[in-house]
């Protein structure tokens, strides 16, 4: 059943983000060509200058709509009118939940790509892409030589998958608990949202500097660097720490996951009261 919810949840919302992802690549194209227009006069250099500031504008501004657009989906088919509708479907809450975050989580990593790939086709012919190429080849060679950097940009690359689970889960676990504002329940949301963000820090970075050879670790890292004879080492002891450091990370994320996929199911479940 879980499957055939993400399934659904994503039939539901591709046109949306399709539209989303499609308009930003014609704005990326729109404000490629408009470096390569003539500008004859100051009308328009102005309209070029313009496309081109909301062009970097929307890069930076992309993960956070789709964060906007989701978080919003969400509270409305978890907790507003059409919540009627999705509890009284026979399905548990925590299954609606994982599918929604899981979804939710897809549309957060392809906007990811979709940046990368709008900055390539922004730059794609002049200097600056060529340079970029460049240092891409040299990077490649690098892993080739040093195959070590191979487990340390997978780990990475997990990492930041959890983290866009932890993130959302975050988001949907603040929404969860403004219900117990009947009267302002996005106030109260913002500021658990706050509260849950400064108390899963302390927590986690707690858990972090207690975990057995955390410290150790780190206190020896510069040692181990200064002792090394070769490159080989160097990027053996740096990446060996920092796939370290990024495996507890997992750890410290698992527990935020945990903490609020629980408060989010919690809620929804047992204290939910829809208006």
């Amino acid at each position: 059943m879980l499957g055939k919810l993400i399934k659904h949840e994503f039939k539901e919302t591709y046109k949306l983000f399709g539209i989303l992802y499609g308009a930003f690549i014609l704005l990326t194209l729109i404000s490629r060509f408009s470096l390569i227009l003539p500008f004859d006069n100051i009308i328009s250099e102005v309209i070029g200058v313009f496309l081109n500031i909301v062009y970097f504008i929307s890069i930076f501004g992309l993960s956070l709509a789709v964060t906007i657009i989701v978080m919003i989906r969400f509270y409305h088919k978890m907790m507003k009118d059409e919540a009627y509708l999705t509890h009284t479907i026979p399905v548990k809450t925590w299954e609606h939940i994982v599918a929604k975050i899981t979804t939710y989580s897809v549309w957060m990593i392809l906007s990811l790509i979709m940046m990368i790939a709008s900055l390539a086709l922004y730059f794609v012919g002049t200097e600056e892409f060529g340079d970029i190429m460049e240092i891409i080849e040299k990077a490649v060679g690098v892993v080739g030589d040093y195959p070590v950097l191979i487990s340390s940009i997978v780990i990475g690359i997990v990492l930041c998958i959890l983290q866009a689970f932890a993130n959302l889960l975050m988001y949907s676990a603040a929404l969860s608990l403004g219900q117990m504002f009947r009267k302002h329940k996005i106030a109260g949301a913002v500021m658990f949202y706050f509260v849950l963000n400064y108390g899963l820090s302390m927590v986690t970075s707690t858990l972090m500097y207690l975990m057995p050879g955390y410290l150790d670790k780190l206190e020896t890292f510069e040692v181990n660097v200064a002792k090394a004879d070769s490159v080989k080492e160097v990027v053996s002891t740096v990446c060996g720490t920092a796939n370290f450091i990024m495996l507890y990370t997992m750890i410290v994320l698992f527990i935020m996951i945990g903490v609020c996929f629980f408060i989010t199911n919690h809620m929804l479940s047992k204290k939910l009261e829809l208006e």
